[in-house]
């Protein structure tokens, strides 16, 4: 992924009410109110989606459904490609989406 694309990316989100970013050595991940709705991979942006808007996205060319590692709950992820501008533009919907999903889901 491109390093400049990435950082974009972030100053976005971190613009958006209420979304924090946490770093660790593998990842960079975008929390609402705590929860998990996005994260940054090698070659893209994964978002937490309601399964209706999951199968929508990945219609999207180059997306493909995330496939978490061992004990990792991937249900109704969807990797989006992350490349190029363009590719931010296209995510970026899908990021309000997975935004607006989680924050519902976590308000008690």
């Amino acid at each position: 992924m491109a390093s400049e694309v990435a950082a974009l990316l972030e100053d976005t989100l971190l613009r958006w009410k209420g979304v924090e970013a946490q770093r660790t050595p593998s990842r960079t991940s975008f929390t609402i109110q705590g929860s998990l709705f996005s994260f940054l991979t090698k070659t893209g942006v994964v978002v937490k989606l309601h399964p209706r808007q999951r199968e929508d996205a990945l219609k999207v060319r180059d997306s493909r459904a995330y496939v978490g590692k061992k004990g990792e709950d991937a249900t109704d992820m969807v990797e989006l490609p992350l490349e190029t501008s363009r590719d931010l533009n296209q995510a970026l919907p899908w990021l309000r989406r997975a935004c607006r999903f989680v924050r519902s889901n976590s308000m008690g």
